[in-house]
């Protein structure tokens, strides 16, 4: 657990490089849960993304996951996401991604609540397409999580995430996006649940690096 503490604080004082390019944008989406039995739960997300100062559609989503609760501490989850993403020139790309998640949540003392999550990713874009099409682009991703429990509806939380680019034909193992977030969870009632949060994404070993400020606002529905 110390050892998860510390890699932690690192990944949050980790400094990116200098962005050359900036955007603000809006990401939307509706979540339903379907509970299955005590430890086991189906989750479905469509999502809509807003580029450009939240003025054009950069990417549409959908995505269908199953999640296990290994004890009290412990989930794991693995996740189907189909995905419609806009490109430089106007053209909307199409991926499949795979990806496996590992959280472990922990008390801290008082009302601190730690959370670690460890996902691999493997994603095709433009499957059949295009000449690259069949080599997929995989990540580990690394997301720390501070929740303030209130012991009320609402819940504030801060959180950091890096991506490590795992190596393929083309490209080298490198870092290459981190994000940071600061936001709120809010209980509506008992099924229902809202998200707000503001997130700064940063790309990272790269010639032109971008950096991205994203509002994200997110409802959940749970039975």
């Amino acid at each position: 657990m110390k050892k998860i503490i510390v890699i932690s604080i690192l990944f949050l004082s980790f400094r990116p490089a200098y962005a050359q390019y900036n955007d603000a944008r809006l990401w939307l989406s509706g979540n339903i849960k379907k509970s299955i039995g005590t430890k086991t739960s189906l989750h479905f997300s469509q999502g809509l993304r807003l580029i450009e100062n939240y003025t054009r559609v950069g990417t549409v989503l959908s995505d269908l996951g199953i999640k296990y609760r290994l004890g009290e501490k412990w989930r794991v989850s693995a996740h189907y996401r189909f995905s419609k993403r806009r490109n430089d020139v106007e053209y909307f790309r199409t991926s499949h991604r795979l990806y496996f998640d590992l959280a472990y949540k922990q008390k801290l003392g008082g009302k601190l609540d730690f959370t670690f999550r460890g996902r691999y990713q493997k994603q095709y874009t433009d499957y059949n397409r295009s000449e690259g099409g069949h080599t997929p682009k995989n990540h580990v991703r690394f997301k720390t999580t501070m929740e303030i429990d209130l012991d009320k509806r609402y819940t504030p939380y801060l959180a950091a995430e890096i991506f490590y680019q795992l190596n393929n034909s083309r490209l080298q193992n490198k870092f290459d996006n981190s994000r940071y977030t600061a936001g709120v969870l809010y209980d509506i009632n008992k099924k229902n649940q809202v998200d707000v949060h503001y997130m700064i994404i940063r790309g990272l070993n790269t010639k032109n690096p971008g950096r991205y400020y994203v509002l994200s606002l997110n409802y959940f529905y749970s039975f």
